[in-house]
């Protein structure tokens, strides 16, 4: 069956959750069923606290989405939510998982919590990287020079000789390390470092020094009043506050050949997934 004669549109009313804003987007499915639509706006709208005050169809008879720009879109989603405009949004997915325990007497030993392993290790060709912030986690750069992986600093030169205990690092997680066990494992067990808010996870196919050379082009960024100032992406408050204002096209620009960002909730019982639209679907 094509693909057109599976999608449909639909209106989504939304609202934060003290009421303060009404919003409404669109919301295309390659399902007819209500039920199914509105747990999807739903599970779109909720990691940016929104809440669903109404759905129907964008017409009254709704008929099969033929407009490619649309299609596209969806790709292999089952629903994605744009806005009134037909600006795709940044895709926001909550993923309920809590940290590894100490696993005394397990073997195998888990490296990382099942709920994770998928988007973690499960694409051929993608490696997972870990941003971590040195500020939170104590003696992170001698951790690292231990852990054997492929590791580096978003700083150099004089910021990193003077602030190389509390600076970002960059690296690469691997099966069966120690060090990436440790990094979803919880603090109650031996040091772990999961639900510190300690840094964020990166899915990219690309190399280290390339993720690496992308970020640090927003290490530092100046206010309005061109006055520089370090910019704490890193920082799960930061990084969700800012990538959930971001527009697609300024959230792409940001991530350069990273895939798709893996950051802590206000919850330690969950993880936010953000993924841009692909390229050709931009506006």
């Amino acid at each position: 069956m094509n693909d057109a004669t599976n999608i449909m549109v639909w209106q989504a009313g939304l609202r934060y959750r003290d009421g303060s804003r009404e919003l409404n987007h669109l919301v295309l499915s390659r399902s007819g069923d209500r039920d199914e639509i509105i747990k999807a706006a739903a599970d779109l709208g909720s990691p940016r606290g929104w809440q669903l005050d109404s759905i129907g169809p964008l017409v009254t008879a709704p008929a099969p989405c033929t407009d490619p720009r649309l299609i596209a879109m969806v790709k292999g989603a089952s629903a994605v939510m744009l806005t009134t405009d037909l600006r795709p949004m940044i895709k926001v997915s909550r993923i309920f998982v809590r940290g590894l325990d100490a696993q005394f007497g397990s073997y195998p030993k888990q490296d990382v919590p099942a709920e994770l392993a998928e988007q973690v290790f499960g694409t051929p060709g993608r490696s997972c990287y870990a941003l971590l912030d040195g500020a939170k986690i104590d003696h992170l750069p001698q951790m690292l020079a231990g852990s054997l992986l492929d590791h580096d600093s978003l700083f150099q030169g004089k910021a990193q000789q003077e602030l190389a205990e509390v600076a970002p690092y960059l690296v690469r997680l691997e099966r069966e390390s120690p060090f990436t066990r440790r990094v979803f494992t919880t603090p109650g067990a031996l040091g772990g470092l999961w639900g510190r808010d300690g840094g964020v996870l990166l899915l990219s196919a690309a190399p280290l020094a390339d993720i690496r050379r992308q970020l640090r082009k927003y290490t530092r960024i100046r206010d309005e009043g061109g006055k520089w100032f370090y910019y704490r992406f890193w920082e799960p408050r930061v990084f969700r506050a800012s990538a959930l204002q971001y527009d697609v096209a300024t959230f792409r620009d940001f991530l350069g050949p990273i895939e798709a960002v893996l950051c802590p909730d206000r919850s330690e019982d969950a993880m936010l997934l953000f993924e841009a639209p692909p390229a050709e679907t931009r506006t």
